[in-house]
């Protein structure tokens, strides 16, 4: 009998790594941050094809290949940096130096009694340092590795009404909190986000993994509905684009349009101010993650 090969896993030590289309630094298709692990599929040219955590594929820079450390805990039980930038400091005082700058969704491991009196906690970072951020800067990982110890993405839970309404409210706010965050093609931080970044990681930050693309795709989370249906924390896709729901045709998107080029709101809705008719014109799906 043939034996399964073996995945070669690899993590993220870099705060953003950069995917790209080919095998070459030419089409910046995506971003991976600290502490995101990915398998190996193949080597050209000093690049690796990577598959990501979550589904997503592309070509990274042979030189940045780390494999996952033997000794790391448990990916289920590693924190998520929860706010737009965290530095990780050598000690546990603002004038010590500061060893890197962990961007909202990078994965770390506290480590064992580390909290100090004055709000630090001790982490080990992806590149085997330790160093020292801000307690509160920090929350449990919601997401997971599924995808890439069995092919499959988390699903939505059972939810009452009160924990739909609440979650649906909680991805707004994610995606609100990049207001003004310039855009930047393949980017998914607060120094530069696309369009489908800024719906990925408004998801991401609360446990679910969402295709990386502006389009719906079978076997992700995201499902049709009815532009009828469309409520607070669904998305709106037009071609080449995606834009977070707000309610009431009001939306929240990364735009690269003239006199915009960041984060900012605009509506469906020709009696409001910001409206936007190509946009109401392009108008191809809406999609959700709930169930109807």
């Amino acid at each position: 009998m043939e034996r399964k090969r073996e995945k070669k896993m690899g993590i993220c030590r870099r705060s953003v790594m950069p995917l790209w289309e080919e095998a070459g630094e030419d089409g910046l298709a995506d971003e991976m941050l600290a502490g995101w692990i990915y398998e190996v599929l193949e080597e050209k040219g000093g690049f690796l094809r990577i598959r990501t955590h979550y589904a997503y594929e592309g070509w990274m820079d042979a030189a940045e290949y780390a494999p996952v450390p033997a000794n790391e805990k448990s990916r289920r039980s590693m924190y998520m940096v929860g706010v737009h930038a965290a530095d990780v400091l050598a000690g546990p005082k603002v004038q010590e130096k500061r060893l890197i700058t962990l961007f909202a969704g990078s994965l770390v491991s506290i480590c064992e009694e580390s909290r100090t009196q004055d709000d630090w906690v001790r982490i080990a970072l992806p590149d085997g340092r330790e160093g020292y951020t801000r307690t509160h800067f920090l929350m449990p990982r919601r997401d997971s590795d599924a995808f890439l110890e069995s092919g499959r993405l988390l699903e939505l839970p059972e939810l009452d009404e009160d924990g739909e309404a609440a979650l649906r409210q909680e991805i707004v706010d994610r995606a609100l909190s990049f207001l003004g965050t310039q855009y930047r093609w393949g980017g998914k931080t607060a120094m530069g986000i696309d369009c489908s970044g800024l719906a990925f990681m408004s998801y991401l930050m609360c446990g679910f993994l969402i295709y990386r693309d502006a389009r719906i795709v079978p076997g992700f989370p995201v499902h049709a509905i009815s532009a009828e249906q469309a409520r607070k924390g669904d998305l709106f896709f037009f071609p080449g684009h995606v834009a977070v729901c707000l309610g009431e045709g009001r939306f929240v998107h990364a735009t690269a349009y003239p006199g915009c080029g960041c984060v900012t709101m605009n509506s469906l809705k020709e009696t409001d101010p910001d409206y936007r008719k190509d946009l109401k014109e392009s108008l191809v799906a809406v999609g959700s993650i709930f169930r109807p």
